[in-house]
């Protein structure tokens, strides 16, 4: 993928789903964070960050299902563009689940 692509990927797949994936990218790092501290600005990224990713976690797949089902009436260029959000909204699930799996299964496991 080029420069000029990424240049027009708010064309391609929305500003709102652009506005997702910077969520999801800010959300990712967190999953490092140690959280001892939990006071002040340092409950974001202990309690606020992992609920936010969960919440992403149910979004993006509805996303998908919903692209998939508008997809179904277009024909074309219209209809590629669909595919391309489906493959786009897959690309940010996978790198939650990548993250924040691991997190969320220790979490079950206890």
């Amino acid at each position: 993928m080029n420069l000029s692509n990424l240049s027009g990927i708010h064309k391609q797949v929305g500003v709102l789903r652009v506005a997702t994936a910077v969520l999801v990218l800010f959300c990712l790092p967190f999953v490092f964070y140690p959280g001892e501290d939990n006071s002040g600005w340092r409950v974001i990224p202990v309690y606020v960050v992992p609920v936010v990713a969960l919440m992403l976690i149910w979004i993006l797949p509805f996303d998908m299902l919903m692209s998939r089902v508008f997809m179904g009436e277009k024909e074309g260029g219209e209809r590629d563009r669909y595919k391309t959000v489906i493959k786009f909204d897959a690309a940010l699930l996978a790198m939650l689940f990548l993250f924040w799996g691991p997190f969320f299964f220790n979490l079950l496991a206890e």
